[in-house]
C-alpha cells in the first residue's frame, strides 16, 4: 500500500481486494503485506508459456550505455487478475474495438497474450530489452499456435516492437495504453508528453491503465491528463488507476472518411 490508511480506506482497500482477486488471494495477500511475502500465480502452468520471474536491468540485456537505462524497471511479470481487471476498466470507458491496446514495457508478452482475448483492432508490445522481446514474440506465437486454458482470441494482430518507448510509433487509432511499472523519471514524463501530443495531433482518445503506479505523481503534475479512477488494495503492485489525455487546445477535426481496416502501426 501506498500511504498509511484509516480503518475506512483499509475497508475500501480489502473489499477492491477481494472484488477483484477473491477471499483466497485476498487472505494470501494480506499475510503477504504482513510478512512480506512476494504474491504468485499459475499464468504460464495454465497457458503453456514462460512470462514469470524477475528480472533486473542487467539481465534483460539493457545496456548501460542506454539513454534510457537509468530510468528502466526490473521486469515483474503482471498478476493476471490485476491486468484482466485493469482491462474490465478500460473498457468501461472506451470500447475495445475502436481502441489499439498498447504495453510499453511489455516484458515477455503476458499482457500481449491476455489482450488478445478482447476484441482490440490491434495489439503491441514496446519492450526496451532485445532479450525480452525476442522472449515476448515466442510466447505470443506459442500461445496463437496453441491457445491453451480454453480462452476466446479475438485479436490476432498482436506485434511486439523491440524499441524505446519515446520512439515508437502509435497506431493511428483511439489508444489503449498498459504500463505496469515499465519505467520512471525523464522517461516517463516524456511518454506522457509523447501520448499527449499523439491525442492533439490525431484527435484519438489516449486511456492510460497504470498499475504498480510508481510514478503516479508525474501524472498528477502534468496537465494534459485527468484521473478517472483508482483502484488501490493490499499490495502496492496489485493497485492500479486510470487516466485520460484531454487537449488543452482545440482539437483538429477529425477525418471521417478514412476505411477502417489498414489503420493499425504495421512493424
Amino acid at each position: 500500500m501506498q500511504y498509511d490508511p484509516s480503518p475506512r480506506q483499509m475497508l475500501t482497500i480489502v473489499a477492491n481486494n477481494l472484488r477483484m482477486l477473491g477471499v483466497r488471494r485476498t487472505l494470501g495477500d494480506a499475510i503477504g503485506y504482513l510478512f512480506t511475502a512476494p504474491p504468485r500465480d499459475r499464468f504460464d502452468r495454465t497457458y503453456g508459456v514462460k512470462t514469470s520471474g524477475a528480472v533486473g536491468k542487467t539481465q534483460a540485456d539493457i545496456s548501460e550505455q542506454h539513454a534510457a537505462f537509468n530510468d528502466a524497471v526490473r521486469y515483474v511479470p503482471v498478476p493476471e487478475q490485476v491486468l484482466r481487471s485493469v482491462l474490465d476498466g478500460i473498457e468501461r470507458i472506451l470500447p475495445a474495438s475502436q481502441a489499439s491496446f498498447v504495453d510499453l514495457g511489455c516484458g515477455k508478452g503476458r499482457a500481449l497474450i491476455m489482450a488478445s482475448w478482447r476484441p482490440f483492432r490491434s495489439v503491441h508490445g514496446v519492450e526496451l530489452s532485445p532479450k525480452h522481446a525476442e522472449l515476448a514474440r515466442k510466447n505470443v506465437a506459442t500461445y496463437l499456435a496453441n491457445r491453451p486454458g480454453r480462452k476466446t482470441v479475438r485479436c490476432t494482430d498482436v506485434q511486439v516492437h523491440c524499441a524505446n518507448a519515446l520512439e515508437f510509433e502509435f497506431p493511428d487509432t483511439d489508444l489503449a495504453i498498459f504500463m505496469y511499472r515499465p519505467f520512471k523519471g525523464d522517461v516517463f514524463t516524456g511518454v506522457l508528453d509523447r501520448l499527449l501530443a499523439f491525442h492533439q495531433r490525431t484527435g484519438h482518445r489516449v486511456v492510460i491503465g497504470y498499475a504498480c503506479p510508481l510514478e503516479e505523481r508525474l501524472l498528477h503534475a502534468h496537465p494534459g491528463f485527468v484521473h478517472l479512477h483508482e483502484n488501490q488494495v493490499i499490495s502496492e503492485e496489485l493497485s492500479w488507476n486510470l487516466w485520460e489525455a484531454r487537449a488543452a487546445d482545440p482539437l483538429p477535426a477529425r477525418r471521417t472518411d478514412l476505411p477502417r481496416e489498414n489503420t493499425g502501426h504495421r512493424g
